[in-house]
């Protein structure tokens, strides 16, 4: 491995990046490929920053993110996106007692469970599948969580919530 690759590398830089004001609503992005690794969420997501305080989990660079995940959780509102590979993670986190999360989206793609075994609820909190127009590329495989296509369908969810 070069040094290039080690720096680069998704288990390298931090394993929480936040950003955007501390009073607004959450949005925790956990994210199993690791983007962020700069310190700094991915420059599509500064729009969102603005109105949303955005804690962005990199699965990658953490010993044990569910359980930071969790600590991370409070009374605050928050909506949790993730991919579908992370959906007992998800479902964890939401079940907690006093998670705070309102919401569930799963971005769409080719990841297992079938669609058909995810459920509706995580307990009392919706599960909604986030498939915008886009979001698989030619090997149908899902768009990062950093795509600017993902970033406007979460802004447009958020909008109309």
């Amino acid at each position: 491995m070069t040094i290039s690759e080690r720096r680069f590398s998704p288990e390298s830089g931090p394993g929480v990046v936040t950003a955007g004001p501390p009073e607004s609503p959450t949005i925790m992005v956990l994210d199993p490929a690791g983007e962020a690794i700069h310190g700094e969420l991915p420059a599509s997501w500064r729009t969102l920053s603005d109105r949303y305080r955005v804690e962005w989990v990199r699965w990658p660079a953490l010993p044990n993110p569910a359980h930071l995940a969790a600590s991370l959780l409070g009374e605050a509102p928050v909506v949790l996106l993730t991919t579908r590979n992370l959906v007992d993670t998800a479902q964890w986190l939401a079940t907690r007692p006093g998670s705070g999360i309102d919401a569930v989206y799963l971005l769409a793609g080719p990841a297992l469970p079938e669609p058909s075994e995810v459920p509706d609820h995580f307990g009392s909190v919706p599960v909604r599948e986030l498939d915008p127009a886009g979001t698989r590329n030619d090997r149908r495989r899902p768009l990062p969580l950093g795509h600017p296509v993902v970033v406007a369908a979460m802004g447009a969810v958020l909008d109309h919530e």
